[in-house]
């Protein structure tokens, strides 16, 4: 990965790569759920009562959304579906942002992946925009 910098960066730059697929799944125009966060559990302390202690609880991590432009071969909604069947691979996510030369200066990797999800376009003549599908992915947290 690059040096550090203190400079803020842009978050149109960026890849994801899903290992464990046949194919190349294509490009993605955005993905969200790069987050964590923990449980606040709060304890009242007896003979004590004007503060409630304030401690960290379980780790929780949101599904990754990827959305993309809609592909012919639809290896996102195959995915999903092969899921429904119980057939489908879970497989490594990982989310690189981009510097301008297009170096990756960091990365997210979530582990045994598998869509729970899957969104199609949404389709009307009047607009004249890209078809995107959206496919939503849990996990085991990050690798």
């Amino acid at each position: 990965m690059a040096g550090s910098d203190d400079r803020p960066l842009g978050a149109f730059r960026f890849s994801v790569e899903i290992q464990g697929l046949d194919k190349p799944v294509g490009r993605f125009q955005g993905v969200s759920g790069l987050s964590h966060e923990f449980e606040v559990v709060e304890h009242q302390e007896g003979g004590l009562n004007d503060l409630k202690h304030k401690l960290p609880g379980q780790g929780s991590y949101p599904n990754l959304v990827l959305k993309s432009g809609y592909l012919t071969h639809p290896m996102l909604e195959e995915w999903h579906r092969d899921f429904l069947k119980k057939r489908g691979p879970r497989c490594t996510v990982t989310v690189k942002l981009l510097d301008l030369a297009g170096s990756p200066v960091r990365s997210w990797s979530y582990a045994r992946c598998w869509p729970v999800k899957w969104e199609g376009p949404s389709l009307d003549s009047s607009q004249s925009q890209i078809s995107v599908q959206t496919v939503e992915l849990a996990h085991d947290g990050p690798v």
